[in-house]
């Protein structure tokens, strides 16, 4: 029962607000055409391998290709070129991104979803995700994570070298004072907007986890998505604002576990960009997968037993927490973008006007 408790403690630092819960030679370049994005986005990807921790760049089809450092202005930033499909290795001591070009005219700029660190798992670059009307989210620009305390040097070097200009804190100051963010060089601006609500003390989440039903549990994250867009209108406004001004960016946002406060900001987010639904919910239950949470974990740890899947359903998220979120928001405020633009004074021409190809 001790251990139980002590695992219960250590949750309820991501919960107290709910269970976790470019640069100006960049703009230099003529960027690819969103045509250009769409016929050779699916004939590559880059991915983070911790085996042999650097990145694995993987051609899916034959045909004459060169990868370069983006912006690819000039010969030494020529990194591969090839003709055959495969996967190939880069070093990624140093944050960038890449500019792959097809066939000597098809172009297209790549970068890593998850951000290669040894001691954060849930961090990520917002930018590559397609929108319903042709355009690409930047990278480089917007980033979510969880808590980062507790960074190696190498860590810091590569995110100081995106190099990131703005953090914002979603965490109460509770989690704060028991759990410091890293200090980056890079960062200028380091913005707190204290999101936290309900009765998150330790016995509360004890019980939800230890008598209540594993229905209780998703109902108690579910619940926590409906505040999100209620009761915190205040400080969700606030991050908008500073999205709204490009001299805060490259920004990366984060709160405890990056899931939950986080994910929910993300979904808004990119929803403003026009991306779509289903794309929106996938990046949001990719959590799980970044974390590597899963029932089979807590089982492990647990066993099969109530106690499992509460604990599984609250270290995670799950569809149905974000897809509330989104229903309530069309229910009371008729659409995802009225909401953005009466409630939180999202300009969404400006936004997508500063983050899409």
């Amino acid at each position: 029962m001790k251990a139980i408790l002590f695992k219960i403690g250590l949750l309820c630092l991501s919960l107290t607000a709910i269970t976790s819960c470019s640069n100006d030679d960049q703009a230099a370049e003529k960027l690819p055409s969103s045509s250009s994005f769409k016929s050779i986005n699916s004939l590559v990807s880059l991915n983070y391998d911790k085996a042999t921790q650097k990145n694995i760049l993987e051609v899916k089809k034959d045909g004459n290709w060169k990868l370069s450092k983006y912006p690819d202005v000039g010969t030494n930033n020529l990194l591969l070129s090839h003709n055959k499909a495969g996967k190939y290795y880069i070093d990624n001591d140093l944050f960038n991104l890449f500019t792959f070009e097809w066939n000597g005219h098809e172009k297209n700029i790549i970068g890593l979803r998850q951000l290669p660190l040894n001691t954060v798992k849930n961090v990520r670059d917002l930018g590559g995700f397609p929108t319903q009307d042709g355009k690409f989210v930047k990278w480089g620009t917007v980033f979510r994570s969880g808590a980062y305390n507790g960074l190696s040097q190498r860590d810091i070097i590569y995110l100081n070298s995106i190099p990131l200009v703005t953090t914002v804190d979603f965490r109460t100051q509770e989690e704060k004072d028991k759990t410091k963010n890293s200090y980056i060089p890079s960062v200028k601006n380091r913005i707190e907007i204290p999101i936290g609500f309900g009765n998150m003390s330790t016995e509360y989440i004890t019980q939800i986890l230890t008598t209540g039903t594993p229905e209780q549990a998703k109902e108690f994250m579910i619940n926590g998505n409906r505040a999100f867009l209620k009761d915190f209108q205040p400080e969700y406004k606030k991050f908008f604002a500073l999205l709204m001004d490009p001299k805060n960016t490259p920004l990366m946002f984060n709160c405890t576990a990056g899931k939950d406060r986080t994910g929910f900001a993300s979904a808004l987010f990119l929803s403003a960009l026009g991306v779509d639904r289903e794309t929106i919910i996938n990046d949001y239950l990719s959590s799980n997968k970044f974390m590597e949470v899963t029932m089979e974990s807590m089982k492990n740890l647990y066993g099969d037993t109530p106690l499992a899947e509460n604990f599984y359903y609250v270290s995670s998220v799950q569809k149905e927490y974000i897809e509330t979120a989104f229903s309530t928001i069309e229910t009371e405020y008729g659409s995802i973008e009225n909401y953005l633009r009466n409630q939180l004074d999202v300009d969404i021409n400006l936004l997508r006007s500063l983050y899409l190809y």
